[in-house]
């Protein structure tokens, strides 16, 4: 069991250094660690003995993962939102939904005798992708910069808008599977109403006593980065408290909490996501392309430099008509190479 933990924090190291450089060849987190607990689980070498059913470890995800839909709505610009609202509508508003219903249509073509409840479910976790597998277009100049902008912004809220849809679909599996004949969408309604509530509330409240915080002088740099963590556990678990959704709670609290403070805390939210940034990616691929150019450029001006020298030299002996220095003439050949020496008048 060490062992495996051993190698798992070793993970965490090797990652954290290389998280840019994988992240340019669309290798994310999840992917890596993925690979890595099914070769040290059960099903490998056996070195990680941790059940993914343990209570511990449910916690333990569902906790991260709040904390993740808390950063990527907290350090949404809203100003890019409004920007490109109408673009960003009808990826979030039609492209999403269609992707849903098709991913559930391949899904109840391929699986049918799982039923419909089942394929929707899948469909909607399907359905919101990794900015990391966009990032050729992140990087290709030649797709316009509003596009490429609604893109980034559609990433960072695909995920929380598909959490109420897991949710609704999860409730109508568990009906469907145990043939329950209590109202399914009226509970789940109500705990996405809850958390909501609490969002707004956490958001607004929390936004507006850190701002006054950190204008008094009370909080600032690392302090400001605790405070934004605990307010998204705050958010979480306070949801769960009254019997909501904690998910649909850290989102929509954090993206409150990011127009109550007019994004200004953007930056201690953003340390809390693990994933590179898209933005980080671009400027490291344009960073390594003017590094490849250096070599080039540096032989251009070489060029240019020798083609000056060149114009400024005198021609066809002027300089000996002018009685001025003779040039020079080689020499013998040396192990040093050939000697030049200065011909005799």
């Amino acid at each position: 069991m060490s062992v495996g933990l051993a190698i798992v924090a070793l993970l965490i190291f090797l990652y954290g250094a290389l998280a840019l450089k994988l992240g340019r060849l669309s290798i994310t987190m999840p992917m890596v660690f993925v690979i890595a607990g099914f070769l040290l689980g059960p099903g490998g070498m056996n070195l990680l003995q941790i059940s993914p059913w343990a209570e511990g470890v449910k916690s333990l995800t569902e906790v991260t993962l709040a904390l993740l839909l808390f950063a990527d709505a907290s350090t949404l610009d809203l100003r890019q939102v409004r920007n490109d609202k109408s673009l960003i509508l009808r990826l979030l508003g039609i492209g999403m939904p269609l992707t849903i219903l098709l991913g559930a249509a391949c899904l109840l073509g391929l699986l049918p005798g799982e039923g419909l409840a089942f394929a929707a479910l899948l469909g909607v976790i399907l359905a919101p992708t990794d900015a990391a597998l966009g990032l050729p277009i992140f990087n290709e100049p030649k797709v316009p910069v509003r596009i490429r902008r609604a893109l980034n912004v559609e990433s960072g809220l695909n995920d929380g808008i598909a959490t109420p849809f897991v949710m609704l679909f999860i409730a109508f599996a568990t009906a469907s599977q145990t043939h329950s004949h209590v109202n399914w969408l009226s509970y789940a309604l109500l705990e996405i109403v809850i958390a909501l509530l609490v969002g707004a509330v956490v958001g607004i409240g929390g936004g507006w006593l850190l701002t006054k915080a950190v204008g008094r002088g009370w909080a600032a740099g690392t302090s400001e980065q605790i405070a934004v963590f605990g307010l998204g556990l705050t958010a979480y678990f306070a949801s769960l408290m009254l019997e909501g959704n904690g998910f649909i709670a850290a989102f929509s609290g954090g993206i409150i909490f990011s127009a109550a403070t007019s994004n200004r805390f953007a930056e201690p939210t953003d340390l809390l996501s693990i994933e590179p940034d898209p933005r980080e990616l671009a400027a490291l691929d344009d960073r390594a392309r003017l590094e490849q150019q250096e070599p080039r450029r540096r032989r251009v001006e070489d060029a240019v430099g020798c083609a000056r020298d060149g114009a400024d030299r005198p021609r066809g002996g002027s300089a000996l008509r002018a009685g001025g220095p003779s040039p020079p003439v080689p020499g013998p050949a040396t192990g040093l190479g050939r000697i030049e020496t200065p011909m005799e008048p």
